[in-house]
């Protein structure tokens, strides 16, 4: 199951990303775009500081399901605004669930770390 899990040997910085990647690695365009700051009408997708979570290892990992779970206004198909107590609730579910959705909320929370340092929230733009 982690093999169909992986996104193969991807890297950001000085660290290897198992299921994310950005949008220089990217393949296609079946991707939730994680972006800082807010989304603003007429911004271009694909930002070069975006993280990108393919759709399949999404649904796979179970973190699709925590997003839907805990994010009420979650949009998989559109754009979802996520603060830091929103986030902090997402990473503590999937950490209680563990498993795949553990796996992918901690590699996205490196980048969520790093984000809520200069910005208020991030976007999620979906498929």
């Amino acid at each position: 199951a982690g093999r169909a899990l992986s996104a193969g040997g991807h890297h950001r910085g000085e660290s290897t990303m198992r299921y994310c990647c950005t949008v220089f690695q990217r393949v296609g365009t079946c991707y939730h775009e994680f972006r800082k700051g807010s989304f603003r009408q007429g911004s271009s997708h694909w930002s070069s500081d975006s993280l990108l979570l393919h759709d399949n290892i999404l649904q796979r990992s179970g973190f699709g399901k925590i997003l839907q779970e805990t994010l009420p206004a979650y949009n998989q198909y559109g754009i979802t605004v996520v603060n830091w107590t929103q986030w902090q609730c997402i990473l503590q579910h999937a950490l209680a669930q563990g498993g795949g959705a553990e796996l992918v909320a901690l590699e996205v929370n490196e980048w969520a770390e790093d984000t809520f340092r200069d910005h208020a929230v991030f976007t999620i733009l979906g498929i």
